[in-house]
């Protein structure tokens, strides 16, 4: 069999996980939360992370909180007005512990 073929279906899993878990993320996070969404939200990527490598599973978890913590970056940089330094901070540092 073709590594290639056998690559497909992980990366379209992670993908569709990675997905899941930002729009999850999303609606759990801003300035007016679901709260049962967040609970959910590490559940697509912690159920994808044994078939992944250490690596992808980390880069996979963080990306999906960054990507899902975006509904504050207009409140934040219109809003409040935070530099692009400290922004970048606040958004990527919660992404890496999540990660």
């Amino acid at each position: 069999m073709n590594v290639s073929n056998m690559r497909t279906p992980t990366v379209l899993l992670a993908l569709a996980a990675g997905g899941a878990a930002a729009a999850l993320l999303y609606l759990g996070t801003g300035l007016h939360p679901i709260w049962w969404p967040l609970w959910l939200a590490p559940a697509p990527v912690l159920a994808l992370a044994p078939q992944l490598r250490r690596g992808a599973a980390f880069l996979l978890a963080a990306a999906a909180w960054f990507i899902g913590a975006m509904n504050l970056w207009n409140d934040l940089t219109h809003g409040i007005q935070l530099p692009l330094p400290l922004l970048l901070v606040l958004l990527l540092g919660p992404a890496l512990v999540f990660g």
